[in-house]
């Protein structure tokens, strides 16, 4: 007498196809309006670097005892320090950040100098608006950058 096999099925059940369309519909609904507001993103991340550019140039004033100078274009931040002996807090030659900054727009606000010290020399705090994100406030007193 001989056994006989048992069929392999091959395939998904109607349970497993019926979650996978779910979850795919779960996905779809909360990834999909997302997508849509990729300018937000970019925007955040345009401002992140502003950010971490106005933080190196604040350090690199403290650092070499020198004056750097930043100026706000529409499309993002440029930086000069003071190279004179001795300093006299007038930005002569371009001071380039360690990473290329992102292109971006929107950015809005009035050029300042980090002083020696790493204060500014604003005698109130600076408000940098960037289009679609939260703005970049920068201390006059401490020059810390927020």
């Amino acid at each position: 007498m001989t056994i006989p096999h048992k069929q392999i099925q091959r395939g998904f059940t109607i349970i497993e196809l019926v979650v996978v369309i779910v979850i795919l519909g779960i996905m779809a609904v909360v990834v999909l309006p997302r997508m849509d507001s990729l300018g937000g993103f970019e925007a955040a991340g345009f401002r992140d670097q502003t950010v971490a550019i106005l933080r190196f140039a604040q350090k690199s004033a403290l650092a070499q005892r020198r004056a750097v100078c930043v100026s706000v274009g529409a499309t993002g931040v440029t930086l000069t320090i003071d190279t004179t002996t001795p300093p006299n807090d007038s930005c002569d030659a371009a001071l380039v950040p360690p990473f290329t900054p992102r292109a971006g727009s929107g950015l809005a606000g009035s050029g300042f100098s980090f002083l020696r010290m790493g204060q500014t020399n604003q005698g109130s705090d600076i408000t940098l608006t960037i289009a679609g994100a939260d703005p970049v406030r920068i201390d006059a007193v401490t020059g810390y950058v927020r």
